[in-house]
């Protein structure tokens, strides 16, 4: 479990919104994160992992200026 976790702090590292812990064996991730680009990094990353090792409840909750550009794209449909 210490080769993974080294291996998800590295990799995430450039997400610093989250929070990386262990409890009871498993590895434990939570957090918020607004950029779209940000939460498809983490799916990647989270991809390549043992899902048995990993709970991830990071949620995606889209800045109010993404909200607004995705409500105005929306509108001129």
């Amino acid at each position: 479990m210490k080769t993974v976790l080294k291996k998800l702090k590295n990799d995430l590292q450039e997400l610093g919104e989250l929070d990386i812990s262990v409890n009871q064996d498993i590895i434990v991730l939570r957090g918020n994160l607004s950029k779209y680009e940000k939460w498809k990094y983490l799916n990647d990353v989270l991809s390549s992992c043992d899902k048995k090792q990993i709970r991830s409840y990071v949620k995606f909750v889209p800045s109010a200026e993404t909200v607004i550009n995705l409500k105005k794209t929306f509108e001129t449909m």
